[in-house]
């Protein structure tokens, strides 16, 4: 029964450590590099220029970058605690480019790169980016967690997507967003469009023993830079779509939002028997060049997602993939903080 009670909170804290370092973090500068993040990175960017550095160093072959603890650095209030630093940029850094110290992110370091649109055919009560009449260009990075990238490992995969919402893909703008996940701990499967992305995954398998220490180490730092952001407690596992509500709303317009938004790869496109994930998806094995996810929505409590209505309000359509080395190296993607925010009626 002890065993069982302290499985449970191992469990929960490991939600909190995966989702969060999954999806955002990368190698982090210290407080010493604060002045690297301004000579190298670009606050806001157009589309086009985000476009161009992503697809203008494609790797002549696929690399494979190993995750090892050594990354995170010292633990507590060291100055080389390099995860809890990396934690706290990717919380309050919103720029589209940062050079990451060590050349590649903590934690999913192997990943592919996407240009596409993201359009809302669908009318709803939903507002900002998810409302009927969006269409609007994106980056797009897909990647796994820790360095299992083939199908015979357990892949937490996931998707990053950056909005660029403005119909002049040349205007610097601020981007915007979003996080989706497959599962936190990873799961085995054959081909990654079969996998179902949202923004509250569910856990999936644990990691061995051996991995618990440096795993609730992580839960730490990342709690902690989450609250220090905040300045409340929060939700890490689970990423709300507030964001994506609020742009463009008027003065007397509240934004509405679902509680849960979901991905799913379009039935109608055939599957293609690649072992590395990043393989797989190359654009060019598809009909027209192209991958499509349904965009689907749902609303209700948090804990009951299993009874969710979804409504399908558009697709993500993916069109130019690379696998390259600004996409590893070089992309950032601003992490919203975990609060849990009500829709406004």
């Amino acid at each position: 029964m002890l065993f069982s009670k302290h499985f449970r909170k191992l469990r929960n804290w490991y939600w909190l450590l995966v989702f969060t370092a999954t999806l955002t973090t990368g190698v982090g500068a210290s407080e010493r590099e604060s002045t690297r993040i301004n000579a190298h990175s670009s606050e806001n960017a157009s589309f086009q220029k985000i476009y161009t550095e992503v697809f203008s160093d494609p790797y002549k072959q696929l690399p494979y970058y190993t995750v090892t603890k050594q990354l995170f650095g010292q633990s507590g209030d060291s100055a080389d605690n390099l995860a809890l630093q990396a934690a706290r940029r990717s919380l309050s850094f919103s720029g589209d480019l940062y050079d990451f110290p060590q050349g590649k992110k903590i934690f999913q370091a192997n990943g592919i790169c996407f240009s596409g649109t993201w359009r809302i055919q669908q009318a709803s009560e939903y507002t900002g980016l998810l409302k009927k009449g969006t269409d609007v260009p994106v980056i797009v990075r897909a990647s796994v967690a820790l360095d299992g990238t083939l199908q015979k490992h357990k892949r937490a995969f996931g998707m990053a997507i950056k909005f660029f919402p403005n119909q002049n893909r040349e205007e610097f703008i601020p981007s915007i967003n979003l996080f989706v996940m497959n599962s936190l701990g990873g799961v085995k499967s054959r081909h990654i469009l079969d996998l179902e992305m949202d923004n509250a995954p569910e856990l999936g398998a644990l990691p061995p023993i051996s991995k618990w220490g440096t795993m609730l180490r992580l839960q730490k730092d990342f709690s902690r830079a989450d609250r220090e952001v905040s300045g409340e407690e929060s939700r890490i596992e689970y990423r709300p779509v507030d964001n994506l509500a609020r742009f463009n709303n008027t003065a007397n317009e509240n934004p509405r939002f679902p509680t849960w938004l979901k991905l799913t790869a379009d039935e109608n496109i055939s599957r293609v028997d690649q072992d590395d994930f990043r393989d797989e998806l190359q654009v060019e094995h598809y009909t027209n060049n192209k991958l499509v996810w349904n965009i689907s929505v749902a609303e209700g409590e948090l804990k009951e997602k299993h009874k969710a209505q979804w409504l399908i309000l558009g697709v993500l359509e993916l069109n130019e993939s690379v696998v390259s080395k600004t996409c590893d190296q070089r992309l950032h993607f601003q992490h919203p903080s975990g609060l849990v925010k009500e829709s406004l009626d």
